[in-house]
This record gives C-alpha cells, sequence and structure tokens, in this order.
C-alpha cells in the first residue's frame, strides 16, 4: 500500500524527498496496544496509516484522486470513505452505468481497498409512467427506496418528507431544552448560544445547496487548479477543489495562456455543479482581456474565450480598481451577439 500511494504522489508531482519521507513514516512502524495496565508485544506494521495521525486523511485523499468516472454519465461523489456512484441512464440504456459499477470494483482490488457490499446500496430513481423492472448488479447489493447521503435523507420519489420530518423532530428534541433553560432564566446570550449550536444548526443544515458558488481559478508553471466555495453569513466556506498537472504542450504556454485554460478545463471539470446555476468567478483580469483580444487567431483562444461567455456566472478581477462589473465587459459583445 505505502509503495502504491508513494508512485501517485510521485506523478502527481511532488518532490522526491518528500514522499520518500512519507514513504519512511509508514513502513517498518513499530505498533503496540494498550488496554488498562497491560500492554500488547510489538508488531511492525508496513500496511495503512497510523490512525488519528493528521496525515492520515490526506493521505487517503491523495490516494483515492485518480477514482474517476469514465462516461460523462456518471459522477462519482467521494467524502473521506464513503463513495458514491450516481449515474443517469437514457433510453433504457444502463451499460455506462453498469461499466462504472464494475470499474470501481477493479479500482479498489488494484488499490488494495475492500468494498463492503453489505452497506453498499441502490437507489433507483424512475418517474417513467411504465417502469421496467431493474435487474440487479454483478455485486450483491440491496435496493432501497431512501437513504442518508451526507446527512440529507433522499427518497426514491424526491419528495422532501421524510428528510424534513427528520429535521423537524430534532429542532423539537432541543427546542424542549431551549424552553427549559428559559425557565431557569438564563441570559438571553448564553440562551442564543445554544439556539444557535443545537437548532439553528439543524434548520439550516445543508442550506448551501441554494446558494451561488464562487469559483476560483489559479494556474502555476506545473499545474492547473480551481476551488469552490459559497458565502454563509458573510463568511466564505470551501466546498471542493480540483487540480491536475499540465501536458508537456501546455507548458509551454505563456502565463497569460495558461490562466484561460484553467478556466475552460474548471467548467468542464465542475459542470455538474456549474450547469444551470448562477456563480461567480474569481480570477485575474490581464488573461481574460488577453482572451477577448487574441480569440481570432487561434481555434484554442476562441474555445476558451466561448466557455466564458456561455458561462452563466458573472466575473471579477479583485486586483481591477474599478467596478467587477466593468471587469467582464469585453463579454457584453459576445452575449449580445448571441
Amino acid at each position: 500500500m505505502p509503495q502504491h500511494l508513494i508512485e501517485k504522489l510521485s506523478l502527481l508531482g511532488l518532490n522526491t524527498s518528500h514522499y520518500n519521507w512519507i514513504l519512511d513514516f509508514l513502513t517498518a512502524r513499530p505498533q503496540s496496544v494498550w488496554i488498562g495496565n497491560s500492554f500488547s508485544s510489538t508488531t511492525t506494521l508496513s500496511t495503512g496509516a497510523p490512525q488519528g495521525c493528521v496525515l492520515s486523511p490526506l493521505l487517503f485523499t491523495l490516494l483515492t484522486h485518480d477514482c474517476a468516472t469514465m462516461h460523462s454519465s456518471n459522477h462519482i461523489i467521494k467524502f473521506a470513505d464513503d463513495t458514491t456512484v450516481v449515474g443517469l441512464i437514457s433510453k433504457n440504456d444502463e451499460s455506462a452505468y453498469r461499466e462504472e459499477v464494475q470499474r470501481l470494483t477493479t479500482w479498489c482490488k488494484a488499490n488494495n481497498l475492500s468494498l463492503n457490499v453489505d452497506k453498499t446500496k441502490e437507489m433507483v430513481v424512475d418517474f417513467r409512467i411504465a417502469q421496467s423492472d431493474h435487474s440487479p448488479l454483478f455485486i450483491s447489493v440491496e435496493i432501497i427506496k431512501s437513504t442518508k447521503f451526507l446527512g440529507v435523507h433522499l427518497a426514491e420519489n424526491l419528495t422532501w418528507s421524510l428528510n424534513t420530518t427528520s429535521i423537524s423532530k430534532k429542532a423539537q428534541q432541543c427546542l424542549y431544552f431551549l424552553r427549559r433553560l428559559r425557565k431557569a432564566h438564563l441570559p438571553p446570550p448564553i440562551l442564543t448560544v445554544f439556539y444557535r449550536g443545537t437548532i439553528k444548526s439543524v434548520l439550516s443544515s445543508c442550506i448551501t445547496a441554494c446558494l451561488p458558488f464562487i469559483l476560483h481559478t489559479d494556474a502555476s508553471e506545473t499545474g492547473l487548479g480551481a476551488f469552490l466555495s459559497q458565502k454563509v453569513e458573510r463568511e466564505e466556506h470551501s466546498v471542493l477543489y480540483v487540480l491536475r498537472k499540465l501536458t508537456p504542450a501546455e507548458r509551454t504556454y505563456t502565463t497569460v495562456e495558461q490562466e484561460p485554460l484553467a478556466i475552460k478545463w474548471t467548467f468542464e471539470e465542475l459542470c455538474y455543479y456549474l450547469a444551470g446555476r448562477h456563480f461567480t468567478l474569481v480570477t485575474n483580469l490581464a488573461p481574460l482581456l488577453w482572451m477577448a483580444k487574441a480569440k481570432d487567431t487561434n481555434a484554442r483562444f476562441l474555445t476558451e474565450y466561448l466557455a466564458c461567455t456561455e458561462s452563466s456566472g458573472d466575473i471579477i478581477a479583485p486586483s481591477y480598481r474599478g467596478s467587477t462589473r466593468k471587469c467582464a465587459a469585453f463579454l457584453k459583445p459576445a452575449r449580445t451577439r448571441k
């Protein structure tokens, strides 16, 4: 396992001395168990990562970074060690979805990770009048009518009744204790803290799904990167980040060329999140102005320019001293012509 991880870190461009240090840290680790006043004998381990180590979650994320979809109709959502495969099936053709599940199973075996079939469930969302029987997958999993996904109850009919009932029940339980605290004549600041921590947090759980996104993009000499965030009560919270290395050909681009490339790649990579939603793109102004001038000289430049003009987001450049709305002024002619 450590050697497999080191190979991936090398492909990601991590410095040799850094991944060798990680390899040394993970291999030949002495470990014993302490229960009460008793110690077990020491065992040397060279697999996995130490539990409770701050590096372990990050290393697992890097290990699983290449667990990605092969078909555009599918999407993989990863959170810690939980993985969800979402497939869009059109014209009764389930081949892409089934291939994705097969590929995920193969990937787990290749990376020495076991797929817990007992905890793996499948939910089918089908609103057709004449529904056909869904044949089972090649792995034996239970088909369910509802599931809890990252704290949100989802039902096969996509109604929110189950989730609303769950939230209401939790809030009512905490509301009882709030009344007791009030009867005990606790000061308002204490009651406010209790309300925000136990009731408001439950009622506003996952409310960010309705908030617009803020998209930051950037490019360096070796790669492209972006992170998605949302502003909740004037505080910006990160949602996810993506990155990739530049190809040998892309490394020959100038900085002003790599920035638009980062924007175009990010739009394609995060289309699942951005499609049909309003968002704000935060990037540098100079590459945008250059792209507007160079779009007619090269097909690649034109493609990058159109990726911006066809998006549903606003574009702002923090370094621009004037109004942020003027930063996207070069887009207006294209949108007007369209």
